[in-house]
């Protein structure tokens, strides 16, 4: 039992009296000590007891108020049992000495020598089962409290986490809905028969704005799932951090030109121009970062640093520190920062949207790529300064770089390309037709997998687009089936499946490549440029 002693501390007026006593509790299961002077008994009770028993000889004045001064000090819910071994004279002559002791302790119990050993030992265990009982009680009320507290702390967690969540599904909403209303709204007035050329080509690029942020949307909660069951992959394909780079501002300066915002970019030389790592995951946390800086910045610049340090001879740790002018983040908005589900501000007015995914996404990732994420100052009012790292293999030496040489993406040339299109729906196939044959590319199409697995077998294709989910035969079945046949031509898979295992079942099913819907042109582009 938690801090309980069952011994029995002796204390009579000679020796020979203890060591007797001492041997009668022991053959009745009892654990007796002998202490040799007030002093030890004193040393030992400070241990721990059961209980004392004590001649009542050995209670002279000092004595008596050194030890009801100790035993006023333990706790009101165990008084410590006192046995008085007293002469019969004085209990019958009722000396002023042993009416003092019977009234200085709160539980004691005074027996007339000689004593019988049944009745001392009965006394003793029913007082040291007592106080077992005591301490039981006391662990037990402990236990129950502290349970109380984890309870109350859970609840309070758990009504946290629930309300916090309720924000987030409203906010969710709002922010899937905005984009989903202009995108519906202005479809409808494109179409309208008084619409004029001009008012259409502001419509569509209004669409075209509004599905990009939805997909980003969507891309965030996606991987959200995968950070919460920590099944976040990345991959190892030669690419180059610059391009990525000079790719996410070349798409930001737009909007922060609309706001008088300076985007500037210092890359420190030399610089490694290619490096084994993940081009997808990378520019993802770049269009975080630098898009939370412009969103957050009414004015001044936004000034991004970019440079390396080496690991060892094949190893670098990759750096950009984004630093803006804008609202800045307060002590208090900074420890919800990095948390799923939470916002610096969850206010449902704020003026600014967003589902609050992007950082935690951006830790989580440079996690991912051996790296880190972090909040390196913010001063409210002044702006902020975040540093995204991660490690990569060179594939080439660290070299000096003109940004203003590869400012400018060179477009993948697809023209002469021979392109069998596989997919059920007609929208579809009407759109990727439609940019491939304005990048000179050939375009036939089949609805399902029966048609694609016969034209692919008949005709004369360079690479096949295969949409997953179709009637009658779906895409990897057809794939199988074209692969049992020894087709030996590039098949690129492509599917609204963008969860874990998606890709990898797509690739076991015999796919050279996958393509998420909806199709991205660039993308699209530079999958089928690696197969020429």
């Amino acid at each position: 039992m938690s801090n309980f002693d069952e011994r029995i501390l002796i204390l009579t007026s000679t020796q020979k009296d203890s060591h007797s006593t001492s041997k009668l509790l022991t053959m009745t299961g009892l654990d007796p000590f002998i202490c040799e002077s007030f002093e030890h008994l004193l040393l030992n009770l400070a241990q721990g007891a059961g209980a004392l028993l004590l001649a009542k000889e050995v209670l002279v004045d000092t004595n008596l108020g050194r030890l009801t001064q100790f035993l006023n000090h333990q706790d009101s819910w165990s008084e410590l049992p006192v046995i008085i071994l007293a002469s019969a004279g004085d209990l019958v002559q009722g000396k002023a000495q042993t009416l003092q002791v019977l009234k200085t302790f709160r539980n004691i119990t005074v027996l007339e020598r000689p004593v019988r050993v049944a009745t001392l030992t009965s006394i003793l265990e029913s007082s040291i089962a007592n106080r077992k009982r005591q301490y039981e009680v006391r662990d037990l009320v402990k236990k129950l409290v502290e349970a109380q507290k984890v309870a109350e702390i859970a609840k309070e967690e758990s009504d946290r986490a629930n309300r916090t969540k309720s924000e987030f599904l409203a906010n969710m909403s709002h922010e899937i809905r905005t984009p989903l209303g202009v995108i519906l709204g202005f479809s409808d007035l494109a179409l309208e028969e008084t619409t004029t050329e001009e008012e259409r080509k502001i419509y569509r690029s209004m669409i075209q704005r509004n599905g990009q942020m939805l997909l980003a949307l969507i891309n965030d909660v996606l991987d959200l799932s995968k950070v919460e069951a920590g099944q976040i992959e990345t991959e190892d394909v030669e690419t180059s951090i610059v391009d990525i780079l000079q790719d996410v501002v070349t798409g930001f300066k737009s909007v922060a030109a609309a706001k008088d915002v300076i985007i500037s970019l210092d890359v420190a030389n030399p610089f490694p121009a290619k490096v084994m790592s993940d081009p997808n995951r990378i520019r993802q946390v770049f269009m975080n970062v630098i898009g939370n800086a412009v969103k957050f910045t009414r004015q001044g610049q936004i000034s991004l640093k970019l440079w390396s340090t080496p690991i060892d001879e094949a190893r670098s740790k990759i750096f950009l520190e984004t630093t803006d002018t804008g609202l800045g983040i307060s002590e208090q908005q900074q420890k919800k920062l990095f948390k799923p589900f939470s916002q610096a501000d969850s206010s449902t007015t704020r003026e600014f949207g967003g589902t609050g995914l992007g950082l935690v996404l951006s830790r989580q990732l440079a996690t991912a790529m051996r790296g880190d994420f972090r909040l390196v100052k913010s001063v409210p009012g002044q702006g902020s300064t975040f540093e995204f790292s991660l490690e990569v293999n060179q594939v080439s030496v660290p070299e000096d770089i003109d940004f203003q040489l590869t400012l400018a993406k060179k477009n993948q040339d697809i023209s002469g390309l021979r392109v069998l299109l596989v997919d059920d729906s007609s929208d579809n196939q009407l759109f990727i037709s439609k940019i491939l044959k304005m990048a000179g590319a050939s375009v036939k199409t089949a609805k399902d997998g029966i048609e694609g697995v016969e034209k692919a077998s008949n005709e004369q294709f360079d690479i096949v687009l295969m949409d997953l989910q179709m009637p009658r035969l779906d895409g990897n079945e057809a794939t199988r089936r074209l692969r049992d046949q020894g087709y030996e031509k590039p098949i690129i898979a492509l599917t609204a499946n963008a969860l874990k295992g998606d890709r990898e079942k797509a690739l076991e099913s015999g796919f050279d490549g996958y393509i998420t819907k909806p199709i991205q042109r660039n993308a699209l582009f530079e999958s089928l440029a690696k197969f020429l």
